[in-house]
């Protein structure tokens, strides 16, 4: 397995040689290839300061744009990419801050079947 590690103000950021099988996806209202979500499960004893990981998480996305949603009753935020290629991007690594590791899933959208 390949990887590289770089380390940038507190964050460690870790590109793996994933193969597509093994990235997460989840349902979401209004999903897209463009849109990244991220799990505040590993911080909710933290309470807001899950809010404020996310708000210094999108300050170290470096050379990337995108938006930042927050959704207070899921407790999840998302990041909404302006190209499919940032959003793979950001999905082939994963990121520790704080010896805690932010778990990145890609959504998609509700299809009528």
């Amino acid at each position: 397995m390949q990887y590289g590690t770089e380390k940038r103000g507190g964050f460690h950021y870790t590109s793996l040689g994933r193969n597509p099988t093994t990235k997460i996806k989840m349902l979401c209202y209004m999903g897209s290839d463009k849109k990244i979500g991220m799990s505040w499960a590993r911080f909710k004893d933290e309470g807001r300061g899950a809010f404020e990981v996310s708000k210094i998480l999108s300050k170290h996305i470096l050379d990337l744009y995108f938006n930042n949603q927050e959704d207070f009753k899921v407790r999840k935020p998302y990041f909404v990419f302006h190209s499919i290629s940032d959003a793979q991007q950001l999905m082939e690594k994963y990121i520790i801050y704080e010896g805690k590791r932010f778990i990145f899933y890609q959504t998609f959208r509700y299809k009528k079947i």
